[in-house]
């Protein structure tokens, strides 16, 4: 080991730095900091840690002393430049020397004899600041005895075997692969019956991290973290996860950020009372992002003009948002779904009507099979490049959890089959996914609140993740003579939750035909979160032979209207003379209305007799009387 040139002493704006961390200067030379000049650097060994092309760089900053615990003396050092490096691309704010092994750093009021002595709490933090300020400011007003071990980032307290990987070329390769195990430092240490508190930054509780978690448990900074916690528990400790809230501002924050923002007393009640055995990584990634509370006057709201959010489809699909698509069975809901995927794959508005963003769109169905859907996309002239299916052919249930019979829940077994719909979704950078139909989606009841607002949770969390926007498939709730028809959110199946959890509502109603037999098709929106309220419109089909040519029209009631039974026996003797079994065809009334009616006209004077023909006057007036009358349509 070198010896260093000059007495150990701290320059002014690494003391500052320090005041900024909690930590004073005294406590700081005495577990070990030191100012370190360039040349002292280079004595000690740290030029061989750079590449050739940086080492004449300045190496000066502040040093931190890795004794050992048993003999005290100084094992190595650890380095924090004043201007950090670039080292495989990658900023480097700390640098180790080659060769060191990695060990854990001890403040010095971190005695030999804690190691041995399980009544001894562990505090176990990433990086010398904050495992300074915690000894400094915490560890003195615990109500247990504590000493605290800091590590060189996440991943510096376990490490894992090297494993020889055989390479297709023929070729081997040394990997760290292998079995995972405690560093040295803190295999010395008795774990049984202790408790240890791992305390990480803020930010290892980001949804990023979650997500690189569900891929692999040892990837990540949550992934080292849960790691540690393995390895200690099994070796019989106590561990208990700290979790650190966000900055003021949403930024990361470590535990001495927190001492110094709130004082030590805060911190010691975060301890001891925010803590977890283990994070959960689903909660994580399907929590809403933290946004900071604070009123504003209602005129600064109106002046300031708020972003609105990207549109999928205008109006009712937001990007990061659920629009629902609801309707009896047989109205044409896949064919309208489907419609919507091609017209955002295409950039043109959907029916006609709401103007989209153009982009990639999918549509899974999972009540056909991929030859039935093949047939259907056949009829539907020609198809955009853009528009995507995945037919599985069966349910695709997405939700993570369903109740086993005992008040508890089971894992299903889909957190696999939700992140590869997400990979994909993001690979093809698609912008809206269509889901059909959402009964298929969950194994949960449709008619449980919690198992519906589990099952959007996810959706939402899938819209924002990947950017883009989640239309569902529903039908309408089938009802009885007695009960009641509604229009709108309320006609759908399943529970009035539903509508808590979507942006919008589309509601399609077959009408009772036209007089030439052609079918109407009313639809509605409802729980428009993004526009203003929508008249009802009609759905006009454009095309025999192109089942995607859809266009929506305003919505015109038909007036109902009154014809009496004489108008129309006056209307067909107007076609001139007939008989009474001629008139029994051409108006379908009763021959005993016929005769009734035909009397009241000849007493009038309206129509006239000739053997068996009835005819009408040609001067006659015609009155229409408020005879039997029948309802129609104009």
């Amino acid at each position: 080991m070198n010896r260093l040139q000059f007495p150990a002493e701290l320059r002014p704006h690494h003391i500052e730095e320090l005041k900024k961390r909690a930590i004073s200067e005294a406590f700081a030379l005495a577990s070990g900091l030191r100012s370190l000049a360039d040349n002292e650097a280079r004595e000690l060994g740290f030029e061989s840690s750079l590449p050739v092309d940086q080492r004449k760089k300045g190496l000066q900053g502040i040093a931190f002393a890795y004794r050992d615990l048993q003999s005290g003396e100084i094992a190595s050092w650890r380095l924090k430049p004043d201007t950090p490096f670039n080292i495989n691309g990658a900023r480097a704010k700390y640098i180790s020397r080659a060769g060191d092994k990695i060990r854990a750093f001890y403040p010095h009021t971190t005695l030999p004899e804690h190691a041995s002595d399980a009544k001894v709490d562990v505090i176990i933090t990433e990086g010398e600041f904050k495992a300074l300020a915690l000894a400094e400011c915490v560890v003195p007003i615990a109500t247990r005895p504590t000493c605290v071990i800091g590590l060189q980032g996440v991943n510096g307290g376990w490490h894992r075997d090297k494993v020889t990987v055989f390479l297709p070329d023929g070729t081997k390769e040394i990997r760290k692969e292998g079995h995972t195990h405690l560093i040295d430092d803190l295999e010395l240490w008795e774990w049984k019956g202790r408790t240890a508190h791992i305390i990480f930054d803020s930010d290892v509780a980001t949804k990023t991290q979650a997500l690189e978690f569900k891929r692999s448990k040892r990837s990540g900074a949550m992934g080292a973290e849960y790691t540690l916690a393995q390895l200690l528990r099994s070796r019989g400790a106590d561990v208990r996860i700290v979790v650190i809230p966000p900055g003021p501002d949403g930024t990361k924050q470590g535990i001495d950020d927190f001492i110094a923002r709130y004082g030590p007393h805060e911190a010691l009640k975060l301890i001891y009372n925010s803590w977890v055995p283990e994070r959960n990584a689903d909660e994580i990634i399907c929590a809403a992002d933290p946004l900071p509370i604070r009123p504003i006057a209602a005129c600064e709201l109106v002046r300031s003009a708020p972003t609105r959010p990207a549109m999928v489809i205008d109006k009712i699909l937001p990007v990061g948002g659920i629009a629902l698509l609801a309707g009896p069975s047989g109205c044409g809901k896949s064919f309208i779904a489907l419609a919507a995927c091609h017209a955002v794959a295409a950039g043109k508005p959907f029916l006609e009507f709401l103007p989209t963003t153009a982009g990639p769109a999918i549509y899974l169905q999972t009540e056909m099979e991929p030859w039935t859907l093949a047939e259907r996309l056949r009829g539907m002239g020609q198809l955009h490049q853009d528009l995507m299916t995945i037919c599985p052919g069966s349910s695709f249930a997405l939700n993570f959890y369903e109740p086993d019979g005992y008040q508890k829940r089971r894992e299903t077994g889909n957190r696999e089959r939700v992140m590869a719909l997400l990979e994909q979704i993001r690979s093809t950078q698609a912008l809206l996914l269509c889901l059909d139909p959402l009964k298929d989606l969950s194994t949960l009841p449709l008619t449980d609140p919690d198992g519906v607002k589990h099952l959007f949770s996810i959706l939402r969390m899938i819209a924002r993740l990947a950017g883009c926007g989640v239309l569902v498939i529903h039908h309408h709730r089938k009802t009885g003579g007695r009960e009641g028809r509604y229009e709108g959110m309320d006609d759908a199946a399943g529970s009035f939750y539903l509508a808590a959890e979507v942006d919008s509502v589309v509601s399609i109603y077959p009408q009772p035909p036209r007089s030439d037999g052609t079918l109407r098709t009313k639809v509605l929106f409802s729980k428009l979160r993004h526009a203003p309220p929508l008249p009802p419109m009609e759905l006009e089909r454009l095309s025999s032979t192109d089942s995607l040519a859809w266009r929506l029209v305003p919505w015109q009631e038909r007036i109902r209207t009154k014809v009496s039974n004489e108008d129309r026996l006056i209307a067909a003797l107007q076609q001139g003379p007939m008989r009474v079994k001629d008139l029994l065809d051409k108006t379908g009334l009763r021959k005993s209305s016929i005769y009734r009616i035909l009397g009241k006209l000849l007493d009038n004077e309206i129509v006239t007799k000739q053997d068996s023909l009835y005819m009408m006057k040609s001067s006659s007036k015609i009155a229409v009387t408020d005879a039997n009358e029948d309802e129609g349509w104009e």
